[in-house]
């Protein structure tokens, strides 16, 4: 796969949400987010939740809102592609969101729509890590 600036610029929109979604920055995170997002999680067994823009974004305004401490930005890139008006990007990430230390695998679709690039669809899979995990 070829670097483009497409590319680049995918991956930079996926480092924005990161460092925005860890900072609970729901205004920033309005402007990465579609208004036709979805995201689907699948955790360790293989039950599948789906929640649309708006709940995903009550949820990150009741973390903000509570004082929650920041997530980790830690972040391991997998795969990054950009085309004409798409990409596609898969992240590995290890976080406390749920009260529990996960593993989860992203699968983020973007779109590049009013000038920018837009995330219209994430999909998480979901493990938890256990004590010896968090040592590696």
């Amino acid at each position: 796969m070829s670097k483009n600036q497409n590319t680049d610029e995918v991956r930079q929109t996926v480092e924005r949400l990161i460092e925005n979604g860890s900072q609970f920055n729901v205004e920033e995170l309005d402007r990465i987010y579609h208004d036709d997002l979805t995201i689907v999680k699948i955790n360790e067994m293989g039950a599948v939740t789906a929640i649309d823009k708006a709940e995903n974004m009550a949820l990150f305004r009741e973390k903000r809102d509570s004082g929650a401490e920041p997530l980790s930005t830690e972040a391991e890139f997998n795969y990054v592609s950009g085309g004409l008006g798409t990409g596609h990007v898969i992240v590995t990430r290890k976080m406390q969101l749920q009260g529990r230390l996960e593993k989860s695998v992203f699968s983020i679709h973007l779109i590049q729509e009013d000038g920018r690039w837009q995330v219209i669809q994430e999909t998480a899979f979901v493990q938890p890590i256990t004590a010896d995990e968090t040592s590696e």
